[in-house]
């Protein structure tokens, strides 16, 4: 990748962290609305729903009193919150790999040359050898021919 879409990725994971981390928020201040009934000692809301952080301010002045309350919001808003960096990631590594050409889409593979079949000894003619395969040349091309597999023991 180049800097300038390494740094828009990075730019773009950033932000997708803090959607996160506000939306595990919210989803623990939803938690604490809901398991206290929606109290109206709980503040402003539309509807029934709560500023993200209001689990903070909830958290401040009445963790003394339900401790588990809100360990189990803060268990509920870490889930969120992994689960949606974990889907954010897994879909950034997929936009950022198939955005991209393949320079060798077939890793380093290739075709055989008079060097590389010489060197490998695949087409010896001794004896004891074995033919593997032959070549024939048309003109400046050269083309392989049936593979053939025969051995003198």
């Amino acid at each position: 990748m180049s800097t300038g879409k390494q740094e828009g990725s990075q730019v773009v994971i950033k932000v997708l962290a803090l959607l996160a981390l506000l939306c595990g928020m919210w989803a623990a201040t939803q938690f604490v609305a809901w398991k206290v009934n929606y109290a109206p000692g709980l503040g402003w809301n539309i509807q029934g729903v709560y500023p993200p952080w209001s689990v903070l301010l909830w958290a401040m002045e009445g963790y003394g009193q339900a401790p588990r309350l809100f360990a189990g919001a803060g268990s509920i808003g870490a889930v969120v919150a992994a689960v949606m960096l974990i889907v954010a990631v897994l879909w950034q590594t997929v936009v950022s790999n198939t955005s991209r050409a393949m320079e060798t889409i077939h890793g380093s593979a290739r075709w055989a040359n008079q060097k590389d079949i010489n060197s490998a000894e695949l087409l010896k003619t001794e004896d004891s050898s074995s033919v593997v395969g032959s070549t024939r040349r048309v003109g400046s091309i050269t083309y392989a021919t049936k593979g053939i597999f025969m051995s003198s023991h």
